[in-house]
């Protein structure tokens, strides 16, 4: 993941996270694993639950980075692992890349509307570099 992570943002990707995970936890997690430094931003749920759907994480976010306009999201593309994390990007127009790693239960993702099912961060890459 390091080395992906480390490749897109040098050939110039803004990468973002919004996770459904409370954000102070997640800020953690990545400070632990030192991946912090290669987003530009993170968005995360609030313990009180006023933050919690994807939808509501998804909106925060694009509000932190002042990301208003529509058209700013046409190269924006979400990488997740639940059906939650497509069905939220669906809410703001934005395509799915469904990772097989993790909780979500692929046959779903499909039906919601992933753009891409990918296998390895390799297949990754060549989904997100299309």
């Amino acid at each position: 993941m390091i080395e992906l992570l480390q490749k897109l943002n040098d050939e110039g990707y803004n990468l973002y996270v919004a996770t459904s995970k409370p954000e102070k936890t997640s800020l953690e997690v990545l400070d632990h694993f030192d991946m912090t430094k290669y987003f530009k931003e993170v968005a995360g749920a609030t313990y009180d639950a006023k933050r919690e759907k994807k939808e509501d994480v998804i909106r925060y976010l694009l509000d932190k980075i002042s990301l208003e306009d529509k058209d700013e999201l046409s190269d924006t593309v979400m990488i997740g692992d639940t059906t939650y994390d497509v069905t939220g990007a669906a809410e703001f127009n934005i395509p799915c890349i469904a990772v097989t790693w993790g909780f979500g239960d692929l046959e779903e993702m499909k039906d919601k509307g992933a753009i891409a099912v990918v296998n390895t961060m390799e297949e990754l890459y060549r989904a997100i570099a299309q």
